[in-house]
């Protein structure tokens, strides 16, 4: 969504909650009657669409407004007000943003590789970065020099107060990271479902990811994380689960 703002085809708007939920404070008649005329009015064509549950009424602020012909803000202004006044504890959930289409893209596939391009990129920096984190905590001398160099400065002597300063200048062994195997029925069984899933996992990455546990908008729409095989490898390096994942999908699978 920030890609598409920042190329000029979406505009932000202002976010806004989907959902409000309250609970009564006082009894609806106290209520309206504090209200003369057409606030008065207005006030009970809200409480009509008001859903009550056991201890909660629920109301769906943008059908209420559409059904009784009034503004959405002003419902909300409404509801607020009640909260202000104790006459309710409101409560809200669901917090949407909202966009504004400027410009629809000509080649749309050729806007989501560019995109994908750009995240794979984003990705591989980030790992990079963390990266250089590592091999900060585990470097041999001075780590407030080392970065005091990666912010282009030099640092004249060692800081004498990081820990390798303080360790008699002995680096910190990092423990070795875990390599499991990955394991070969498990894999078998991953690629059927990806020839069975073939629209949500029947590309390396999909299926790589969600082996290692990491859901997406299509897994969650599939109702994949409760299959046994999500996250199945989650111990197992992601790289070595899709360098896997690109050496045995065959194009038919995909």
């Amino acid at each position: 969504l920030t890609y598409l703002e920042l190329a000029g085809h979406l505009k932000a708007g202002t976010p806004f909650y989907s959902r409000y939920k309250f609970q009564p404070l006082t009894t609806s008649a106290d209520m309206l009657s504090r209200f003369e005329g057409e606030r008065r009015e207005f006030l009970t064509s809200v409480l009509r669409h008001t859903h009550k549950a056991k201890t909660w009424c629920h109301i769906d602020v943008q059908q209420t407004a559409a059904a009784i012909g009034q503004n959405r803000d002003r419902i909300v202004r409404a509801l607020d007000y009640l909260a202000e006044q104790r006459l309710i504890e409101l409560r809200t959930e669901g917090v949407r943003q909202t966009f504004r289409l400027l410009d629809k893209p000509a080649d749309l596939k050729r806007l989501g590789d560019e995109f994908h391009r750009r995240l794979l990129e984003r990705e591989r920096r980030e790992i990079e970065r963390l990266g250089q984190v590592l091999n900060l905590a585990g470097h041999d001398g001075c780590q407030v020099g080392l970065l005091a160099q990666h912010f282009g400065e030099k640092l004249p002597q060692p800081c004498g107060h990081c820990s390798w300063c303080r360790d008699g200048r002995k680096p910190v062994k990092l423990l070795p990271r875990r390599d499991p195997p990955i394991d070969e029925d498990v894999w078998r069984r991953a690629l059927a479902v990806a020839k069975e899933k073939r629209e949500v996992l029947g590309a390396p990455r999909p299926l790589a990811r969600f082996l290692c546990g990491m859901a997406s908008p299509r897994t969650s729409a599939a109702r994949l994380g409760g299959n046994a095989l999500f996250g199945a490898f989650s111990d197992v390096p992601f790289a070595k689960v899709l360098t896997r994942a690109n050496a045995d999908m065959t194009p038919s699978s995909r």
